[in-house]
């Protein structure tokens, strides 16, 4: 267990340096399609493979451009997993009175689990001088059919210790709650939906935190007490609200992240599709609180059903 003495100093809101991996055996994943309506089915084949990797290679390039800092990782070699592609799915890092911790989550399509390279992930950060302290294993969940996903089901506010989570079957209020006790988190729960009524798969699709912002689409929250609460906090913790649109959550405008440069500059990372999909004023109201570094990764967000925030697993 965690020394929860451990974690009551306030984290940082972003980071200075993500992970990414490579997407080396990216297909269609039809175990986790039933469960994310923002994927699409495309022909397959080696024209397929070759535009994932140079989109996956030209976002490693354009954030490197901008002094993000990014460590890359290979897939597994041993075995196929067409989603490693997104790795915040699997594990989290925190800091906390000069410790890290890592957190590995339970997944819910038997595929995303084999994505899992615990050791691998600790020596690339090793090799970078992050040494880990702390493991919380949250896997066990797995056998009783219950999932969180990192943070695609949990969106968090580390400065004030809050957890945004949208309930659906990749993100269980058990897990949820252990995970909140265990870094403690106090969570705000509700329930998402697209246009046609089905849960939205992940929170980080429907909202982003940076330090003074929040994107969301409140028009996804139907249950107005949900959806009044929800507001209420982000207010109460000075966060301007960013209101988008269920056609621009569909086009991943909520699918974003605040970053630092090497310099320590504020750096959001969001794809082309998401850009396109902000209204000019929109953009300008972002850009205030960091550069826009926009990704063109269209055929990995048509066919993963995710998008930039979902490409890096934040290391603190």
């Amino acid at each position: 267990m965690i020394n929860s003495n451990a974690q009551e100093a306030h984290e940082l809101q972003t980071t200075d340096k993500v992970l990414m991996i490579s997407p080396d055996t990216f297909q269609f994943n039809e175990q986790t399609a039933a469960t994310n309506s923002f994927q699409k089915d495309l022909s397959a084949g080696i024209e397929m493979k070759r535009k994932v990797m140079k989109e996956f290679a030209g976002m490693v390039s354009e954030l490197r451009a901008h002094h993000i800092h990014v460590i890359t990782l290979s897939s597994r070699a041993d075995v196929a997993t067409p989603d490693a592609v997104f790795p915040n799915n699997w594990f989290s890092t925190h800091t906390a009175n000069g410790e890290r911790t890592i957190i590995i989550y339970p997944m819910l399509a038997e595929s995303r689990r084999l994505e899992r390279q615990y050791d691998v992930l600790v020596q690339a950060l090793q090799a970078e001088g992050i040494r880990i302290q702390h493991k919380y294993d949250l896997t066990r969940y797995e056998a009783q059919e219950r999932f969180l996903e990192g943070t695609g089901s949990m969106v968090l506010d580390r400065i004030n210790r809050i957890v945004y989570a949208a309930l659906s079957p990749r993100t269980d209020q058990t897990v949820l709650d252990d995970f909140a006790e265990t870094m403690n988190y106090t969570s705000v729960v509700f329930h998402s939906c697209d246009k046609q009524g089905n849960p939205v798969y992940h929170t980080n699709v429907v909202m982003s935190l940076g330090r003074q912002f929040a994107v969301i689409a409140l028009d996804a929250v139907s249950d107005q007490v949900e959806r009044d609460a929800l507001t209420a906090m982000l207010k109460m913790t000075h966060k301007n609200i960013i209101n988008i649109t269920l056609d621009q959550m569909e086009n991943m405008a909520g699918n974003i992240l605040e970053v630092r440069s090497v310099e320590n500059l504020s750096k959001i990372i969001l794809s082309a599709t998401a850009y396109n999909a902000f209204t000019p004023a929109q953009r300008q109201l972002l850009s205030t609180y960091g550069e826009l570094v926009v990704v063109h990764i269209e055929t990995i967000e048509r066919l993963g059903g995710g998008s930039a925030r979902c490409m890096l697993a934040e290391i603190f």
